[in-house]
């Protein structure tokens, strides 16, 4: 499905990221620290990097340290530890880059992910594979990690992240770095990053404050469906199982591009996609037990983490509005996936359901290039439904709970 997003032969057991970011030149300079464990004899191993500028690559392992032999193809940095990284050897790989991130192309995604700057902010939009824009790692869903990520910008921006901001640093010299740390093991994609001016609120919620960052001067009624969490979580930890985050909270950026993405401890929603309100959010926040604390084993499987947020997002609505809103959700969505919408234009039935079938395709194994098709989101969910239609309530959710 994506050819040059993620690498076998080691598991990763933590990332520690350096970041200098020249605000003014969109310029990094970088370093980043992958402990891992091998699970074969490694002889020659890959990170995923797309662009950017490769200085020098450090391997450590019980067999020795020293530079490493390296060299590129494609997405891909390949390189050659000597001497050979036998099995179960826990190692660690250095690598110095530089350069201006830029996003990867657009395979997969409805916009090319990664590294998006403008001239006066940075943020992060990483699904399926931009994480590999702007830090090399095993760029696959299913090897998460903790994260240590340590930016440093000039006095007067702000870094936002996921997790706990641990500190600062006044680098004496008009600079400043921020620290952040995801103990929770993220998968790279996930990994939420933002730059620019912010300001945030902190709110009550169950057993946790939640945070919510957003740009300065954002007006208030922008962030009334934000006023939630407290609550979404609060239900979903009912029905799913405890909130599996050490934190939460929600980071606002601003920009045109419609879209939200479920970064972990911290969803990232673009100025323009939080006027979707509570649907995007309760969504991005069920996320956080489908899809970051359960994680893919492949893209194909991505239904597993859009079904079930969309059914959370389902179950909000009737929590909110009554159990009619869920039902007149179950009852949309199958007349779209099915065809029966398209009859009251004048199409027939036939042709209205295959129309459907070629819009709507099962979702256990998306098309290339449409892996986000609005059937694994639908369909899904629908699936879920008739599971839950099924069994009963109570033999459902102790099957969500359970999962």
């Amino acid at each position: 499905m994506l050819p040059y997003a993620g690498n076998g032969g080691y598991d990763v057991a933590a990332y520690r990221i350096d970041l200098n970011v020249d605000m003014e030149s969109g310029a990094i300079q970088a370093e980043a620290t992958i402990d891992a464990n091998a699970l074969i004899d490694l002889s020659q191993f890959n990170l995923d990097l797309a662009g950017l500028e490769v200085e020098d690559v450090t391997v450590t392992s019980e067999a020795g340290s020293g530079p490493a032999e390296w060299h590129r193809e494609r997405r891909e940095l390949v390189i050659d530890p000597e001497p050979l990284i036998p099995l179960g050897t826990r190692f660690s790989v250095v690598v110095t880059y530089s350069g201006v991130p830029e996003t990867v192309a657009a395979d997969a995604a409805p916009f090319a992910p990664g590294w998006i700057r403008s001239a006066d902010q940075v943020f992060v939009f990483s699904e399926p594979d931009g994480a590999q824009s702007w830090f090399p790692c095993n760029d696959h869903p299913s090897d998460r990690a903790p994260m240590d990520l340590s930016v440093t910008v000039a006095i007067g921006w702000d870094v936002v992240s996921g997790g706990v901001l641990t500190g600062t640093t006044d680098g004496g010299d008009g600079s400043v770095t921020y620290h952040w740390s995801m103990t929770d093991p993220v998968a790279p994609y996930l990994v939420p990053l933002a730059i620019g001016r912010f300001d945030s609120r902190v709110e009550t919620g169950p057993g946790m404050p939640i945070t919510t960052w957003f740009p300065e001067g954002t007006p208030a009624s922008d962030l009334e469906p934000f006023t939630h969490q407290g609550e979404m979580i609060a239900l979903f930890s009912d029905l799913f199982g405890p909130y599996p985050m050490a934190t939460a909270g929600a980071l606002v950026v601003d920009s045109a591009m419609r879209a939200a993405l479920e970064t972990q401890t911290i969803p990232t929603y673009t100025t323009t996609s939080a006027a979707w309100g509570e649907a995007a959010i309760s969504h991005e926040l069920a996320h956080q037990w489908f899809g970051d604390a359960i994680t893919l084993g492949q893209w194909d499987d991505v239904w597993l983490n859009e079904g079930f947020a969309t059914l959370a997002q389902w179950i909000w609505h009737g929590h909110r509005a009554g159990v009619a809103a869920y039902d007149t959700e179950v009852a949309t969505a199958f007349a779209t996936i099915s065809g029966a919408s398209l009859l009251a234009s004048g199409i027939g039935e036939q042709e209205a359901a295959r129309r459907a079938r070629e819009s709507y395709p099962p979702p256990d194994h998306p098309r290339s290039g449409d892996l986000f098709n609005p059937s694994v989101y639908l369909r899904g969910a629908l699936a879920l439904v008739a599971l839950r239609d099924s069994v009963g309530d109570e033999r459902f959710f102790e099957f969500l709970r359970t999962y």
